[in-house]
């Protein structure tokens, strides 16, 4: 993957994470949420949200398709949609995309 497909602009020697719908890059984080287990057979993996609100964890009732991941949502300045930056964690590799969403 190449740094186009993940929505990368470089500014001024940094590396900056872009919005995937209109490639604006004043997007704004808005969610973390962490998925964790410590063995894929594991069946209910702890989930931690943290937001504005604040931070709360708990046992994950979705079956998780892969071992670890890191979800963070962000809202973007410039147009109505939302996206999600993905780091998946899955027999020793590590993926990472970006996603959208509609508000």
């Amino acid at each position: 993957m190449n740094v186009a497909e993940l929505g990368l602009l470089r500014q001024g020697g940094e590396n900056v994470l872009v919005c995937p719908a209109c490639g604006g890059d004043c997007i704004h984080q808005i969610e973390t949420v962490v998925v964790m287990r410590k063995r894929e057979s594991e069946a209910e993996p702890l989930r931690v949200h943290v937001d504005r609100a604040g931070i709360s964890t708990a046992f994950a009732s979705e079956k998780a398709t892969r071992r670890d991941v890191t979800r963070i949502r962000f809202r973007c300045e410039d147009c109505p949609h939302l996206s999600c930056l993905e780091i998946v964690q899955h027999k020793g590799q590590t993926f990472v995309s970006m996603t959208q969403e509609t508000k």
